[in-house]
């Protein structure tokens, strides 16, 4: 997408030309942008975190006899967990739209690239 249409949830896609005995093969992914991807997957490790030391010193109190409000926080954590992955999937809906219009752009360039006489495709000048 264009810089000026590149927002946080906006799609990121990565293209991979492969050599191939008759011709060549296109392998491409959509996903976050990296930065986004790798945010995300760290504020799962973060709660993920935060849900075993409230799980395991609600245990140590358990023990010693006390009230067990450590507890509590496993499921705070996993109702975070929950939300984040509900922006996700509402960043997926918001960004739909521009993945709609990358995925028509590589259709329409492949579909131009069969269409070129074969003597452009050759020599790369179409």
């Amino acid at each position: 997408m264009r810089d000026g249409e590149r927002t946080f949830w906006s799609p990121y896609l990565n293209l991979e030309v492969e050599d191939e005995p008759d011709g060549s093969a296109i392998r491409g992914r959509f996903s976050p942008h990296p930065n986004v991807w790798t945010m995300f997957m760290g504020v799962y490790i973060l709660l993920g975190i935060i849900a075993l030391g409230g799980l395991s010193y609600g245990f140590v109190q358990l023990t010693l006899g006390e009230s067990p409000w450590a507890f509590f926080i496993v499921p705070a954590a996993a109702a975070m967990f929950g939300f984040v992955y509900g922006a996700t999937l509402i960043g997926q809906g918001l960004g739909a739209q521009q993945m709609y219009v990358m995925r028509s752009l590589v259709d329409r360039a492949c579909v131009d690239a069969l269409d070129a006489p074969l003597e452009a495709r050759s020599t790369g000048s179409a």
